[in-house]
């Protein structure tokens, strides 16, 4: 049964002093009734209640309220033949919630920021700020993208802008795309598209054939004891900063976030149990192998009761300063925050720990791997790690 729209102000009937009414759209569906209220009031004399004329002339802006209401009833009427023709089910609800939309659904641009609000309360805000980043590249390739306009030529141009003018490698644009994909899914389950456009679409990505930086333990050790100048203070904060995110497997935004909650005491010394910020991945990370590392936890007791290493700056002047730290360590290599993570990975993998082990500590988000993490306990990583002896390293 399609939905009938009728407009019609005061829905309540009631009189109030000023004589200013909101206007509604009452809309019916199997006898049952919704009202849409329209961003407008006007007063009683000016309202006809007429089709196409509800707005009596003598009201100075009929005209305009008059296209108003036409346009907002138009809209509903198209998106329930839509939703016709895509074979969906209409009702109340979906009606409503299109309705309270801010934002075009038909336009990818918006649809995208739709996607994103829905999944806040449900994913981490490391996902959330992934969302947001992908919402940004599309937004600075295009503006107000149909869906209709969706098609191979079209996706290509887009990853060959992300390649070209984002400078984005290969691996990172097929991220990219698959979050795209994760949005016109829902696209379609919402009724806005009749099928995923990204279907059996192939794109030509090029492979990047750089490899991560990771630093060997000489070079770690360069930087540990590294001569910084007495009037460069900032420098060592930035030097235990990476150390901890070397001995840790972090990202600086992880480091950022470390709560005491986080820092636990076991038997043979301090380990690291929490969420990664990217992902919301368990790790456990048993940081009492590292003399030096349980010397930074210790050093930054009593300074802030929640979070180990407060007030701690950006990371963009984070990475600047890393440069820095390179320079009086004479490192060579591209000193950044991902180094210390790739470095931590680099290190337990050539000791021979075995790879789910180092998997469980840094959190990874490997579905081929990620079963077999589940178990693991502090227990688990500690016996692993028993036999390891680095005290001769001077780490």
């Amino acid at each position: 049964m399609p939905c009938s729209f009728k407009v019609l102000i005061n829905k309540d009937n009631r009189k109030n002093s000023s004589g200013i009414y909101s206007i509604n759209i009452r809309v019916t569906l199997n006898r049952v009734s919704r009202y849409l209220k329209l961003p407008c009031k006007i007063e009683e004399r000016h309202w006809s209640g007429k089709e196409s004329r509800w707005i009596k002339e003598t009201c100075p802006i009929s005209f305009e309220l008059n296209s108003l209401i036409q346009t907002k009833l138009t809209d509903l009427r198209l998106f329930e033949i839509k939703q016709q023709l895509l074979g969906k089910t209409i009702s109340l609800e979906k009606i409503v919630d299109y309705f309270s939309k801010k934002t075009d659904p038909y336009i990818l641009n918006d649809y995208f920021q739709e996607f994103i609000d829905k999944a806040v309360s449900s994913r981490g805000s490391g996902t959330i700020r992934h969302y947001r980043l992908n919402r940004n590249y599309f937004n600075s390739f295009r503006k107000n993208v149909k869906f209709t306009e969706l098609n191979e030529s079209f996706l290509q141009e887009y990853v060959d802008f992300l390649q070209g003018e984002k400078k984005l490698a290969g691996i990172t644009v097929e991220k990219v795309i698959k979050i795209l994909r994760m949005v016109c899914r829902e696209a379609v389950k919402d009724g806005f598209l009749e099928s995923d456009p990204l279907y059996n679409v192939k794109l030509k990505i090029r492979k990047s054939l750089s490899k991560r930086v990771y630093l060997e333990i000489d070079e770690v050790l360069k930087i540990k004891d590294a001569e910084i100048p007495s009037d460069r203070n900032d420098l060592e904060i930035i030097r235990d900063c990476w150390l901890m995110c070397f001995y840790a497997g972090f990202y600086y935004k992880d480091l950022r976030i470390l709560k005491w909650s986080n820092v636990k005491t076991s038997d043979q010394g301090y380990l690291i149990d929490g969420n990664r910020s990217k992902n919301e991945n368990a790790y456990i990370v048993p940081i009492h192998k590292f003399k030096h590392a349980t010397e930074i936890i210790d050093s930054q007791k009593g300074k802030d009761t929640e979070l180990v290493f407060p007030n701690l700056i950006s990371e963009s002047k984070y990475n600047e300063k890393l440069k820095d730290l390179a320079g009086y360590a004479k490192i060579a290599k591209k000193l950044m925050n991902k180094t210390a993570r790739h470095s931590f990975i680099q290190f337990w993998e050539s000791q021979g720990l075995a790879t789910q082990h180092v998997g469980k500590m840094v959190g990874h988000n490997k579905e081929a791997t990620t079963k077999s993490y589940y178990n693991l306990t502090a227990r688990d990583i500690n016996e692993k790690v028993k036999g390891f002896d680095f005290s001769e390293l001077g780490l």
